[in-house]
């Protein structure tokens, strides 16, 4: 591990004290940690969700979303969930 040492406002500092006092974490470094963890995570999932988003955008021109077309997809969806569990 590398040690990194911030500088922190007061009151940010007291946030982080009274975070750990609670429970929140066993220490500020483990609290912080955590949070750079969650920011590395949402990052992840937003360019997952950018390039889904561009996916769709490239597929080519959109249909008219009826209750027939959203059946369709939750059948296609619910289908690929039981192929994933079943290893198939």
């Amino acid at each position: 591990m590398t040690d990194v040492l911030i500088k922190l406002p007061d009151e940010t500092a007291a946030f982080l004290a009274s975070e750990v006092a609670r429970g929140a974490a066993p220490n500020v470094d483990d609290y912080v940690a955590n949070l750079v963890q969650q920011q590395q995570r949402r990052m992840r999932e937003r360019d997952h969700l950018e390039k889904l988003i561009l996916e769709g955008i490239n597929s080519g021109p959109g249909r008219e979303w009826t209750p027939a077309v959203m059946n369709e997809i939750r059948e296609k969806v619910l289908a690929r969930r039981k192929q994933k569990a079943t290893g198939c």
